[in-house]
């Protein structure tokens, strides 16, 4: 009999202010990634997310704590777990014999707690943290440098009625802390926090942890409004805008990228697009000592391409790109010769662009493709064959309850060769966020989960495709596997049980695929699903909620 292990953490340090996030979807460039591996945008670099498959185990982030399940072949075996209250688990990383976890606490979620817990040689969580951090910041994001061990968490600060006197502390392993504080000034952009219009910033925090031996760093910087975090080897690249109630409101329009040492958090250099928006971390590519970025022009209504050398000075820029458009998606595709940037725009259909940016100072539009509905999720695979997740539509409109997969052969080019439609759609978590999108490369199979409502039933699980390849790339096709579901009978009605049958991830290893979700995971034989047969195999419970707490 396995003994089950159960937390309870008590949130620490907690502020309650509202936000305002917006994010442009997007992709990756060829990273060969496996259907057991999360979906990243630089390779060696780990994402946070709420499933991670590591040595023979699943670690599942779900909405009652941290369950842990073994697999061998078809077998699955639950381990142990955490029951957590008053924390909602946003993301985990497994490195090791190490768990960390990040969650949101506090009112609203509004503050961010990071854990870091021990797992013995049979993979029982431990209940004492190794470290244990409270930010009085939203959570933004989380990466981990697998070779060094260095996790890195991205917390974003807010506006606040001015009387607030926060300072720059935090909470670390119980004790409070200060964190040292950065202030940034490019070109008249002051980010000092400021006390204005009745109202302050409250300063984001970037944190360090070294999982070796547990040493942190964090530095704070106010007046930062940061919405996504883009990290390579050696830089972390930060997105941000100025807190609105300052002295420079006539310039908030302007978005801004910061880039820091990866290992100091320290040695900044600071560049602003005046006028200008970048909706997501996946619209940056760092490729040698040149950084890409693709924003939209809020005053001509344009995207842009704008290159920065080393010292984050503006090389060039391409600009005018899909005048009137709105940017949906951003997707570099690097092979060793070229680099090539494929933008996705809507007005009331779907323009695909190709630019070639191998050149920072001849960047140029090389191939335009226009048709029905716009994608929001994009995936390079080899053989110069892109796959879109989006919405389908006519020459008028898109249709939002309509479901649109498409494979564009992106040579001299963009030629859409295949599409696949999912009708009746309530949600698909892919459509803006890469990590639901499970990608096997080397066998160019990929699946994602759909939630569907007809005749007043719900039915939710996971699409599972490849595709067919053929000698003429330009005849390659969408192949549909199979559907699978964590429902008994693959429906059910809006209640507990279903959010608990809800398929989240879809992993998938070499010989069997597993499907997750909150209190449940599923095997299948990867032959059968290929085969157009996808019974599960296994079946594991791994529900925590009512189960007993322990609290630190």
């Amino acid at each position: 009999m396995k003994t089950r292990v159960f937390v309870r953490f008590t949130a620490l340090l907690c502020l309650c202010f509202m936000f305002f996030f917006s994010s442009c979807g997007g992709g990756t460039d060829n990273n060969n990634s496996t259907g057991m591996e999360t979906t990243v945008q630089e390779k060696g670099i780990d994402e946070g997310d709420i499933v991670k498959a590591y040595d023979g185990y699943i670690y599942k982030a779900q909405s009652d704590g941290v369950s842990v399940v073994k697999y061998d072949g078809p077998e699955l075996t639950f381990v142990s777990g955490i029951n957590i209250s008053e924390v909602t688990p946003r993301e985990l990383f497994v490195c090791g014999d190490k768990l960390a976890l990040i969650a949101s606490c506090g009112p609203y979620d509004r503050a961010t707690a990071v854990f870091v817990l021990s797992l013995d040689e049979n993979k029982i969580i431990s209940h004492t943290p190794l470290y244990s951090a409270v930010f009085p910041a939203d959570y933004v994001s989380s990466r981990l440098f697998k070779e060094t061990s260095k996790l890195y968490v991205f917390t974003r600060g807010e506006n606040l009625p001015a009387e607030t006197d926060i300072g720059h502390t935090y909470t670390e392993n119980g004790e409070e802390k200060e964190a040292p504080y950065e202030t940034l000034d490019v070109d008249g952009y002051k980010t000092d926090a400021m006390k204005t219009n009745g109202y302050r910033s409250a300063p984001s925090y970037f944190l360090k942890i070294d999982l070796d031996d547990m040493r942190s760093t964090v530095t704070s910087y106010g007046n930062c409004y940061f919405y996504d975090v883009y990290v390579t080897e050696n830089y972390v690249y930060g997105i941000f805008a100025l807190c609105a109630y300052n002295s420079l409101t006539n310039k908030n329009n302007s978005c801004f990228i910061l880039r820091t040492d990866a290992e100091t958090l320290a040695e900044n250099k600071l560049s602003a697009l005046k006028d200008n928006e970048i909706g997501s971390r996946l619209s940056l590519k760092e490729h040698g000592e040149v950084l890409y970025a693709v924003s939209k022009n809020l005053v001509g209504g344009w995207c842009a391409v704008t290159s920065f050398d080393g010292d984050m000075n503006k090389i060039s820029s391409l600009e005018n790109i899909a005048t009137g458009e709105t940017l949906k998606s951003v997707t570099f595709v690097k092979t060793e010769t070229s680099l090539s940037c494929y933008i996705v725009t809507y007005r009331n259909k779907d323009p695909l662009f190709k630019i070639d940016v191998t050149d920072p100072e001849n960047m140029a539009v090389t191939g335009e493709l226009s048709v029905p509905g716009y994608s929001t999720l994009s995936h390079a695979f080899a053989g110069d064959l892109l796959v879109t997740v989006g919405y389908g539509g006519d020459e008028e409109k898109a249709d939002t309850k309509t479901l649109k997969i498409s494979l564009y052969h992106t040579g001299d080019e963009p030629t859409e060769i295949s599409v696949y439609t999912i009708e009746n759609l309530v949600s698909c978590e892919a459509l803006d966020n890469i990590h639901a999108f499970c990608v096997d490369d080397e066998r160019k199979i990929f699946a994602f989960s759909v939630k569907q409502r007809k005749d007043g039933t719900t039915r939710q699980g996971a699409y599972i495709f490849a595709l067919d390849v053929n000698e003429n790339a330009e005849d390659s096709e969408i192949k549909p596997l199979a559907y699978v579901t964590n429902f008994p009978n693959g429906y059910g009605s809006e209640n507990w049980s279903v959010t608990y049958r809800l398929i989240s991830r879809l992993l998938i290893d070499d010989e069997y695929a597993y499907s997750v979700s909150d209190a449940y995971v599923k095997s299948y034989s990867v032959a059968d699903i290929e085969s157009g047969s996808a019974e599960p195999l296994r079946s594991v419970f791994t529900g925590l909620g009512g189960l007993e707490e322990i609290t630190l």
